[in-house]
């Protein structure tokens, strides 16, 4: 039988048990590791470098250390640190990082394969083509085959991440009636519809055809053609104040002033500009996002 002073010293036991895996959780929640430094143990609070890769699964060397794989995240002590991710067949990816105490510091590696797989569009010939507004589809010709084949065709980039391309076409206009392979072809603002111009005997015509199906009945819109180019002409005009309209004041002034946008990227998080004399960039976001970008910043035009 157990005496009762026995019995108290294991409760004790038990309740100390957990109220010191209670501290330690919660310490390894706000990310608390022990590390080796000096040659010594050492509770200190760590930050998280989230690792990820396209194509993933790629090795990652920490100050030249193999550590894990991508998508995965580590425990580092605060300082800089070398990070290089590397996957047989591609090109070593390498940049300096600055791990801050509770924060999460992100590296995303996009892999370019050394030797990359070219493929063509079509076996059948591709005459003119014009990329789209949206940098993802392209329009094209073609014209050596029979007529149902031959027309107009649209590749979309955004079906394939790398260059295989023959099962991402679509052919939107054929020969059966009217010769759209040797059509002059453009896009809407919108990448929606192609405008092609097919040249006649008297006169040119003009048809309006959807970029997404094929077009048995080609709208000829030869006699409104001057109001649809002018709606175009509006619906720039109207992306182009929509994407200044969501931009800070500051940074509406500093393009006024300063530079020309000359495009934006498709996600509209970047600009492509021309600067018109020098000048310095002023800080837009105060203060700056914690670990997003910890490389060196000169902020001159």
């Amino acid at each position: 039988m157990k005496s009762p002073r026995g019995s108290v010293w294991i409760s004790l036991l038990i309740l100390v048990f957990l109220l010191l895996g209670t501290v330690l959780v919660i310490l390894y929640g706000k990310g608390y590791r022990f590390n080796i430094l000096q040659g010594k143990p050492k509770l200190s609070k760590t930050g998280l470098l989230a690792l990820t890769s396209l194509p993933d699964g790629a090795s990652v060397y920490v100050n030249g250390e193999l550590k894990t794989a991508t998508n995965n995240t580590l425990d580092l002590v605060p300082g800089q640190y070398s990070i290089t991710i590397t996957k047989d067949g591609y090109f070593p990816w390498k940049k300096n990082v600055n791990i801050q105490k509770e924060l999460v510091t992100q590296a995303d590696a996009l892999l370019y394969p050394i030797a990359p797989k070219l493929e063509s569009i079509t076996v059948s010939g591709v005459e003119s083509p014009v990329l789209d507004p949206t940098h993802t589809k392209i329009a094209y010709r073609v014209a050596s085959q029979s007529a149902l084949h031959n027309g107009i065709y649209i590749y979309d980039m955004s079906t394939r991440s790398v260059l295989s391309l023959q099962t991402a076409t679509k052919q939107i206009a054929n020969d059966a009636t009217i010769p759209f392979s040797n059509a002059d072809i453009s896009w809407s603002p919108d990448g929606q519809q192609i405008i092609a111009t097919v040249s006649g005997e008297l006169a040119p015509s003009t048809y309006l055809l959807e970029a997404n199906q094929l077009n048995t009945t080609p709208q000829n819109v030869t006699t409104i053609l001057p109001s649809i180019q002018a709606q175009f002409e509006t619906d720039i005009k109207q992306k182009e104040q929509a994407q200044l309209a969501g931009l800070k004041p500051a940074l509406k002034n500093m393009i006024a002033a300063d530079f020309k946008i000359v495009a934006w990227s498709p996600d509209e998080t970047k600009i492509l500009y021309v600067a018109s004399h020098s000048a310095s960039l002023p800080l837009i976001i105060k203060p700056r996002l914690l670990a997003i970008d910890t490389l060196y910043e000169k902020r001159n035009i």
